[in-house]
């Protein structure tokens, strides 16, 4: 656990302790799931040579590269933007109600 300090309701600093708690993991693999679904193909991942027509063409070598799994993993993430939506809507819920 870190130890933060800020000040307290009299303005006092106190050390707090802050943890890694699977609620913030969760939100962690969200965000990064959050970020890696909103890359557009046309825009930016044909770009950089991760489009749907390399990886259709079997111009990574199949799945078995590093690249090609990355490739494969996008387009994979791509499909999970409606799924994303409402875990976001049960996220911001929980987040108003429990602060």
């Amino acid at each position: 656990a870190r130890r933060v300090r800020e000040k307290d309701r009299t303005g006092r600093w106190q050390s707090t302790r802050t943890t890694m708690t699977l609620w913030s993991l969760c939100q962690a693999v969200l965000l990064v799931t959050n970020g890696l679904a909103v890359l557009h193909e046309g825009r930016f991942l044909s770009k950089y040579g991760f489009g749907r027509d390399r990886l259709a063409g079997g111009e990574f070598g199949g799945r078995t590269t590093l690249r090609g799994q990355v490739a494969g993993l996008l387009h994979a993430v791509s499909y999970l933007r409606w799924p994303l939506i409402f875990i976001n809507v049960v996220v911001i819920v929980v987040k108003i109600i429990f602060g």
